[in-house]
């Protein structure tokens, strides 16, 4: 995994957290060398932090990446060594930006529904603006969606 920030509570943290649940729930020992982690989640940020992991690393065949942005990156870095994508590195990212579809293989990405996140963090706001109490949060649900930068097995 490449990923921002751990300290960033909205982003960071819970994407690695959930990365691990995954590995959890999949029966794969977490490994925190095989978590590799700048301060944003920027092209650049992608291409250092994979670059990083590939060195430590170079025999992964898989990458989630937190953001498309850094997903990105990672492709970039990954065709810089010759690793074609997703022959013999298979990466995904997160957010569901347009990003994710313009780019070569287009990228598989955990998609979130942007506009539904706004319209229920307003809706929040002005609860607890409107009886002082604050509220638990919200779940908004999430889809994969296929491209082709995974392998098919």
């Amino acid at each position: 995994m490449i990923s921002g920030s751990p300290g960033d509570r909205l982003a960071g943290a819970p994407r690695i957290n959930g990365y691990k649940k995954a590995l959890q729930d999949a029966g794969i020992p977490f490994d925190e060398t095989k978590v590799v982690w700048r301060n944003g989640f920027y092209f650049e940020d992608g291409r250092e932090a994979c670059s990083q992991l590939l060195d430590e690393h170079p025999t992964i065949t898989a990458l989630f990446a937190a953001s498309d942005e850094l997903a990105v990156g990672a492709m970039t870095s990954a065709s810089d060594r010759g690793i074609h994508v997703p022959d013999q590195l298979s990466i995904i990212g997160y957010d569901g930006t347009k990003l994710s579809a313009m780019v070569l293989p287009p990228l598989t990405t955990v998609s979130q529904n942007f506009i539904e996140m706004g319209e229920t963090a307003a809706t929040l706001l002005l609860e607890s603006i409107q009886t002082g109490s604050v509220s638990n949060g919200a779940t908004i649900q999430h889809q994969i969606i296929e491209r082709k930068s995974v392998r098919k097995h």
